[in-house]
């Protein structure tokens, strides 16, 4: 359990390891070798895969590649069908359609503002790569730190909820909750007159951050205090998954809310991203 590692470790200590080198278990057979055989990989998705499974014609395929080397220069960003399909010199239908193989074969994220309602010639309103180690595959140390937030919160959350491009904020997660990534410039102003509002929050090295922080109320706090009733109720795997780092930055958090978010937001990491 989360919990019972947390008391053992520090899992700060080796998120940034994570982010690079972390996501796949080549890492169990050495660092050295972790990124050829991440590319290795890649390359039989692109060159067997999708032509054996998607029945997509092996003729196509490096155009796939070069989508797929456009999205990694400038991950997460904003499609402009028209310039990207331009610079690919492929139609619309086309490009949308080798976007679905790409979001399929776990490569890319693709987020819609209405995911309830997409249909197969939708175009994403945002597009990831699908986890941080790609990030730093193809874009070696030069990746963005905010970029490296979005995309992990993305990844983490998509495993069992449904993430939505917002236009106020980052993210809207099960229509319902609006989350702001943000570093230790980052202030609640965006986000104050949202309800079920958050920030994912990522700056461990700023204390004075961290005591302003402090002084309101603290959904991680009210999250633990949560956990242990579970635990002596002895269900406390049900929220195991906890709040990672976000942090309710409005005012007082009503009890109920914190209680439904922690049930309904289990990671598949650890709990936490910051010691607050």
């Amino acid at each position: 359990k989360a919990f019972d590692i947390c008391d053992k470790v520090k899992p700060f200590e080796y998120f940034g390891e994570y982010l690079k080198t972390g996501y796949y278990p080549f890492f169990l057979e050495g660092l050295d070798t972790y990124y050829m055989k991440l590319e290795e990989t890649i390359n039989m998705i692109l060159d067997v895969e999708l032509p054996l499974l998607r029945k997509i014609d092996i003729a196509y395929v490096p155009k796939i590649k070069k989508l797929l080397s456009i999205i990694a220069e400038s991950s997460p960003f904003m499609l402009n069908t028209s310039k990207v399909s331009g610079a690919m010199e492929i139609n619309r239908t086309t490009l949308i359609s080798y976007l679905k193989s790409l979001t399929d074969a776990k490569l890319i994220a693709s987020l819609y503002k209405d995911s309830r309602g997409v249909s197969s010639l939708q175009k994403p309103d945002k597009v990831f790569l699908e986890n941080t180690n790609l990030m730093y595959l193809f874009q070696g140390e030069n990746v963005d730190e905010g970029n490296i937030r979005e995309t992990f919160l993305v990844n983490q959350l998509s495993y069992n909820q449904i993430v939505e491009f917002s236009e106020v904020s980052d993210f809207f997660v099960n229509n319902k909750y609006t989350i702001e990534c943000g570093g230790k410039s980052k202030t609640g102003e965006q986000i104050k007159n949202l309800e079920n509002a958050f920030i994912m929050l990522n700056t461990p090295e700023n204390a004075e951050r961290r005591e302003k922080l402090k002084e309101k109320t603290s959904m991680i706090d009210l999250a633990e205090e949560y956990a242990r009733i579970e635990e002596r109720n002895a269900a406390r795997d049900r929220c195991s998954g906890s709040l990672c780092s976000i942090e309710r930055e409005t005012g007082a958090v009503d009890y109920q809310c914190v209680k439904q978010f922690v049930r309904e937001f289990r990671l598949p990491i650890l709990r936490k991203l910051i010691d607050a």
